[in-house]
C-alpha cells in the first residue's frame, strides 16, 4: 500500500516496482487498474520513464499508444473473451468493478502482480443488522479486489486519500493484502486511541508489543525510519525498547482491576484481563505481590506467596482496610498462557 500525498510519486514508485518485476522474472503478466481519466498518463509515465510498451484495453480494443516508429499507433481489436491474453495491459477500474466484467479478471490466467490506482474507491459500507449486529457491504470494486486477492502473487494498491477518511477504510485496504491474525478490524480501530495515552497500563501495553511481533514477524524488521526520533539517536535506548517489544515471556501481572470484579464467597473468584480484548478470566489461585489503592492512590501492599492471591484479598474485606480500596494489581508467581489461564509451573525469579 502506497498512500503518499498528490503529486510525491506514487506513479513513479510503482513504475519501478512494474519494471524490476518484469526485468527480474518474477511477473510475466501484470495488470495496472486505474480510473479511465489518468489510464493515457499511466501508459505514457510507463513507456518514457520505465520503457514499458504497454497498451490500453479500452473495452473493444488493445490500444499502443503513437511513437516516433509508430506514429499513428496500434489499435489490435480483442473481444471480452480473449483480450486478457495480452501478459502486459493497462484497463479502467471503473470497466472492471462492472458485475458483468469481473469474470474477464476472475477465469483469466492468474497475473503475478495487480496494481490499483485510486484505491480508496474500494470500499465498505458498516450498517447495523435488525439483529443488533454489523453488516458489512463491499461495492461492487472491493469485491472484485476481495477475489482477485486470492488469483495474484502481488498487489499493490496506491492512493492518496486514505487520511483523509475513517480509519476502518485504511483497514479494508490492508485487510486486502493480509493482515497477521492478531490485527483485527477492532484491534485496528482502537490502536489509534491506545497509542495516544499517555500513561498506558501494562496490559494494553502488552497488547500492542503483541501486535508489534506479529507484524515483524509477517513483514519482517521494520526499516530504522519508522522508528521515534529519541530512538534512532540512542543505539542504546533502540536497543532496550526493540528487546521490551520482542520479550515473549509471559509475565503474569494485572493492574487496576474493580473490587466489584470479585466474588466473596468461601472460595473466592478474581475476574480481570490479562491482555486489552481477551476474555476475562480467574485468577484467584495466582501467587505473588499485591497491591491495594483507593482509585490510583497505593493504601496497601502485601506478598502472597503461602496462600492464594484469593483468599489474600478476601482477608483484607474483613478488616479496616476493606472498606479503603477499590482496586488492585498484582505480579504474580505463576506464568499466564496466551489465553490468559494460569499455569501450574511458577516463574523462575531466581
Amino acid at each position: 500500500l502506497i498512500a503518499d500525498e498528490v503529486g510525491l510519486g506514487k506513479t513513479v514508485q510503482a513504475g519501478l516496482l512494474l519494471r524490476q518485476a518484469w526485468l527480474s522474472g518474477r511477473a510475466r503478466r501484470m495488470l495496472v487498474m486505474a480510473p479511465a481519466s489518468v489510464l493515457k498518463q499511466w501508459q505514457r509515465e510507463l513507456r518514457e520513464k520505465f520503457g514499458l510498451d504497454w497498451p490500453i484495453y479500452s473495452g473493444k480494443s488493445l490500444d499502443w499508444q503513437p511513437t516516433r516508429f509508430r506514429p499513428a499507433g496500434l489499435s489490435k481489436p480483442v473481444d471480452q473473451s480473449n483480450w486478457s491474453a495480452e501478459p502486459f495491459v493497462l484497463v479502467s477500474s471503473h470497466l472492471m468493478r462492472r458485475r458483468d466484467r469481473h469474470k474477464d479478471l476472475l477465469e483469466a490466467e492468474p497475473y503475478d502482480l495487480v496494481v490499483l490506482d485510486e484505491a480508496h474507491h474500494a470500499r465498505t459500507r458498516r450498517e447495523n443488522s435488525s439483529s443488533g449486529g454489523e453488516r458489512l457491504r463491499p461495492n461492487t470494486l472491493m469485491q472484485l479486489m476481495q477475489q482477485l486477492r486470492q488469483r495474484t502473487n502481488g498487489l499493490l494498491l496506491l492512493t492518496a486519500t486514505p487520511m483523509q477518511v475513517s480509519e476502518l477504510e485504511m483497514w479494508d485496504l490492508l485487510a486486502l493484502l493480509g493482515m497477521p491474525p492478531e490485527w483485527t478490524e477492532d484491534a485496528f480501530e482502537r490502536f489509534f486511541e491506545w497509542v495516544e495515552k499517555e500513561n498506558p497500563d501494562e496490559a494494553t501495553l502488552s497488547y500492542l508489543a503483541g501486535l508489534w511481533r506479529s507484524s515483524v514477524s509477517a513483514f519482517g524488521e521494520a526499516p530504522g525510519n519508522a522508528l521515534p526520533e529519541d530512538l534512532r539517536r540512542s543505539p542504546l535506548r533502540k536497543r532496550k525498547a526493540l528487546r521490551a517489544l520482542n520479550d515473549t515471556d509471559p509475565l503474569s501481572l494485572g493492574m487496576y482491576w474493580q473490587r466489584e470484579l470479585v466474588v466473596w464467597k468461601a472460595k473466592p473468584r478474581i475476574y480481570g484481563k490479562q491482555q486489552a480484548l481477551s476474555k476475562p478470566v480467574d485468577f484467584s489461585e495466582q501467587r505473588g505481590v499485591c497491591i491495594l489503592y483507593d482509585h490510583h492512590t497505593v493504601v496497601y501492599v502485601s506478598r502472597s506467596v503461602d496462600r492464594p492471591l484469593g483468599q489474600r484479598l478476601f482477608e483484607h474485606t474483613a478488616d479496616r482496610i476493606g472498606s479503603r480500596w477499590n482496586r488492585f494489581s498484582w505480579f504474580g508467581l505463576r506464568r499466564v498462557t496466551g489465553e490468559g489461564a494460569l499455569e501450574d509451573a511458577e516463574l523462575n525469579i531466581s
